[in-house]
């Protein structure tokens, strides 16, 4: 049977449908002030194991290394952290149940808590600049053309990219069907 404005009916429908969808879909995104870092900047925030950790970052004249922990990323607090190292440590990832920091000088550590660290051995010596966690994939990248990666964080291997004459990598992401973007410096 065809009624008068069936059509018009089912296409509000639809669109009321949809526009659900979307607003139903939308993610919350509220920005947070005052982390605990003061006039540094942060690195990296990762979470995992039910918390959130927070690497303070370098600032160009002192060295910190001062993680912070919370649960509802809103009160911090340090952490009194063991086995950290005293290199400069640049980015924070999480993921395969470990937290996960980089460093100059090839430096890698894992913490199942972000409290007790312990240093792996990355396979390199140039400094490792940023850590990400993609389709359960651990990837550090930095520079001289520097990327290793670690299904578990702990043992890490070598990838070699032609990149032709980019000196570091700088930045990665990822789409569809495992194809990779290197944002390189020449």
């Amino acid at each position: 049977m065809n009624y008068p404005g069936k059509k018009a009916c089912l296409l509000a429908l639809l669109f009321l449908f949809t526009t659900g969808l979307s607003i139903a879909q939308t993610p919350l995104i509220t920005a947070q002030a005052g982390f605990p870092v003061g006039n540094r900047p942060s690195q990296q925030l990762a979470f995992g194991n039910g918390g959130y950790v927070l690497l303070e970052g370098y600032n160009y004249t002192s060295l910190s290394n001062a993680l912070y922990r919370s649960s509802n990323g809103r009160s911090w607090s340090p952490i009194t952290a063991t086995g950290l190292s005293g290199t400069q440590l640049n980015n924070l990832a999480f993921g395969a149940g470990l937290f996960v920091l980089v460093g100059n000088s090839g430096v890698v550590q894992t913490s199942a808590d972000g409290t007790t660290w312990t240093s792996r051995t990355s396979g390199t010596s140039s400094n490792l600049n940023r850590i990400y966690f993609i389709n359960n994939l651990f990837y550090a990248i930095g520079t001289g053309r520097t990327l290793i990666t670690s299904a578990d964080g702990i043992s890490w291997s070598p990838v070699v990219i032609n990149t032709g004459n980019a000196s570091d990598f700088v930045y990665v992401t990822h789409g569809r069907q495992w194809r990779f973007c290197f944002v390189c410096t020449q």
